[in-house]
């Protein structure tokens, strides 16, 4: 990774941090955000997972809620100059995975 691979993955957790803090409030059984990224195609590569605590905390977000959430990521990558290719597909809902 490259400084400034290293520089724009800082810049992106700053942003992603921001949207998690939101989340905490507004997301019932959120747990975390996290992100994976080829530099090389950072608007295509990105790929964001909003973790919720089980299944049914999924099921019960309803579509308003889930687009709204998505537009929040949209919108805050789109302050550092990042905008997903396809968030429909970039942005996945995921079960945080107990260990």
């Amino acid at each position: 990774m490259t400084k400034t691979d290293k520089k724009r993955d800082t810049q992106i957790i700053k942003q992603l941090k921001s949207v998690c803090n939101e989340f905490k409030h507004s997301i019932n059984e959120f747990e975390y955000i996290s992100h994976e990224v080829n530099f090389k195609q950072l608007n295509q590569s990105l790929n964001i997972s909003i973790y919720l605590s089980n299944d049914s905390a999924i099921s019960a977000l309803n579509l308003s809620e889930q687009k709204h959430a998505v537009s929040m990521v949209v919108s805050s990558l789109k302050e550092i100059a990042i905008t997903l290719t396809d968030p429909a597909k970039q942005i996945h809902w995921r079960v945080k995975s107990e260990r």
